[in-house]
């Protein structure tokens, strides 16, 4: 009898301590929801050549700090392909290259006039070789073939952010891409993975 007085003792004991503990959260108290989103910009180097990728992300502005979202850019300006492609047209083939995914934007000091961000993408892409102007290959092409490979990306990158209006917010950074399975003649990895610097244009409720 004295055992079970004991034991129930210590269980109402342990409910009481366990009832008193505050659930540790990642968010904790009122959250606050934003939203915002805008075109990005970027310079980065393609196959060793300079190039320009424009594309835009935006999504869901937790508690003025982290943004969950995604994003997408495209290689918008002509590269060549290269001769070891082994390509034959008419045209002048050129490489093709676009890439998306879910994304993490984590902004610091939000409320400062000027204040840093980073972000982090990890999706897919893919890249390939088409010709410019026109939507059929050349008769007297070699482009029967797939000419396109899918890929992993990875991209991560850090940015200073300007509060121009509360809905505005222009941005200046630099970055690191990761790519990983482009199974193409003339192209591998390496041709797309490496630095870039964007400028984004951020509309919203920050």
């Amino acid at each position: 009898m004295n055992t079970l007085i004991t034991l129930a003792c210590l269980l109402c004991t342990a409910a009481t301590l366990t009832a008193s503990d505050e659930q540790e959260t990642l968010f904790s108290g009122d959250i606050e929801h934003g939203g915002y989103g805008g075109p990005v910009v970027k310079l980065a180097s393609v196959k060793g050549k300079p190039s320009v990728l424009v594309g835009g992300y935006g999504g869901w502005f937790i508690n003025h700090t982290f943004m969950l979202g995604g994003g997408g850019f495209g290689l918008v300006n002509n590269i060549a392909a290269p001769t070891e492609a082994g390509l034959i047209s008419n045209q002048q083939p050129s490489i093709g290259f676009g890439y998306g995914g879910p994304m993490i934007e984590f902004t610091g000091n939000s409320n400062s006039l000027v204040h840093y961000t980073a972000q982090v993408l990890v999706g897919a892409g893919g890249a390939g070789y088409y010709l410019r102007n026109s939507s059929n290959w050349d008769e007297n092409s070699n482009f029967s073939n797939d000419k396109w490979s899918s890929c992993f990306v990875a991209e991560v990158g850090a940015a200073a952010e300007l509060n121009v209006a509360s809905f505005f917010r222009v941005q200046v950074g630099a970055g690191m891409l990761f790519v990983n399975g482009i199974d193409l003649p003339g192209l591998n990895d390496s041709d797309f993975s490496g630095p870039s610097a964007h400028l984004t244009l951020k509309f919203g409720k920050f």
